[in-house]
């Protein structure tokens, strides 16, 4: 994998999903419905590159992700904590290593199916780090329950928007390096 690749495509997506947050989301009864485009590249490297590089990839996603989250106190402070993103998209990225030799990779519903996938591992490792945190340090209005709820609608949203980005962005393959996908037999001949 090209990393600087990698590198420029995920300060692209952190910043739409940071900029463009409040303006994409949807408004249900239990808050606003975000979509996650960095979980996008991560389900996109997950089933593309080596396994090493997909460990390395979904790990500096996640702790991009941890940077870019505060979290409000119940004294009023505001909390930015490093690990549970990193350690859930970690998972996920394992997660999407046993599942990727089941599924046609190139396909746009693949990637979207594939975020929901891994994103109800991700959701679950961060609900399940938050909710154990909140028993030492309670954080402003967690409630385990509806932050699931929340998240899962947050993720089929960002599986239909990644369903719809899957075609520009397979069509970005070769850029990031990665190998053919198409190729068949042990060597790559077609028999």
């Amino acid at each position: 994998m090209r990393w600087w690749v990698f590198a420029i495509v995920a300060y692209v997506l952190l910043g739409i999903e940071v900029s463009l947050a409040d303006l994409m989301a949807i408004e249900s009864k239990f808050g606003p419905v975000q979509p996650r485009f960095v979980l996008l590249l991560a389900v996109f490297v997950g089933l593309a590159a080596a396994p090493r590089v997909v460990m390395i990839a979904s790990l500096a996603l996640g702790i991009l992700v941890d940077l870019t989250t505060t979290w409000p106190l119940a004294d009023g402070g505001a909390l930015t904590l490093i690990g549970p993103c990193a350690l859930g998209y970690v998972i996920g990225g394992y997660v999407l290593l046993q599942v990727r030799s089941m599924v046609f990779r190139q396909h746009p519903l693949t990637v979207g199916s594939m975020m929901l996938v891994a994103g109800v591992a991700i959701e679950l490792i961060v609900v399940a780090v938050f909710t154990i945190r909140a028993w030492y340090e309670p954080v402003a209005g967690w409630s385990s329950t509806h932050e699931l709820v929340l998240r899962s609608l947050s993720l089929f949203y960002s599986a239909v928007i990644g369903t719809m980005l899957a075609v520009p962005l397979c069509a970005l393959t070769p850029v990031f390096g990665f190998p053919s996908l198409k190729q068949t037999g042990q060597r790559g001949r077609r028999w």
